[in-house]
Parts: C-alpha cells; sequence; structure tokens
C-alpha cells in the first residue's frame, strides 16, 4: 500500500459495509469540497518516508553526476554526517516548493 493509500485509510475510513451511504449534496457544495481537499494535500506536512525518498535520491544524483559514481548509494554510505546533509538538504527542498504553493502572485 502506498504512503498516499495509508493516509486516506487513516483519515478517511469508510462506513461499514450495509450502512447508509447516500448524501446529497449540491454541486456548489461539492466543488468546494473538493477545492478544499486540494488545498489539504497540497499544503500537508510531508512524511518520514517522502523526506527520506527525496534525501536518497538526491544523494544518488550528486555523486552520479559530480563524480560519476553510480556505487555510491543510500544503503551503501554509513556516514552519520552525509545522511543528515542530504535530509536537510531534502527536508529544505521539499518545504520550499510546499511554500511556493500558497505564496501569492
Amino acid at each position: 500500500m502506498s504512503i498516499l493509500s495509508d493516509e486516506i485509510d487513516n483519515r478517511y475510513p469508510l462506513p461499514e459495509a450495509g450502512a447508509d451511504t447516500m448524501v446529497s449534496m449540491g454541486r456548489v457544495q461539492a466543488e468546494m469540497l473538493q477545492r478544499k481537499a486540494y488545498a489539504a494535500g497540497a499544503t500537508r506536512q510531508f512524511t518520514q518516508e517522502e523526506i527520506e525518498a527525496a534525501a536518497k535520491a538526491t544523494f544518488e544524483t550528486y555523486w552520479r553526476l559530480l563524480y560519476g559514481r553510480d556505487d555510491m548509494t543510500w544503503e551503501n554510505d554509513s556516514s552519520v554526517a552525509s545522511t543528515e546533509l542530504f535530509t536537510i538538504i531534502a527536508r529544505t527542498a521539499l518545504d520550499t516548493a510546499r511554500a511556493k504553493t500558497t505564496e501569492e502572485s
């Protein structure tokens, strides 16, 4: 199951089978709920798994582009300092990208 699927199941569980799930709502109400959900998704906090995935990609891209090394992988690096550095870089990039989504033009 994906991170997103897990979050959806935890935050918005489906009603039990057989429960009355039919809800009547107007088009404007439905569109407003969609807009609210979209905004919530765009501004939510990143999970630790997402931050680590970004740090791993940054680390491996760094070694491949600057030094031409495909053998330097996140799993093979035992340096705590390196892990922390690339996690900070990834978190900064993710936070900056998220901040851009709510910046007024």
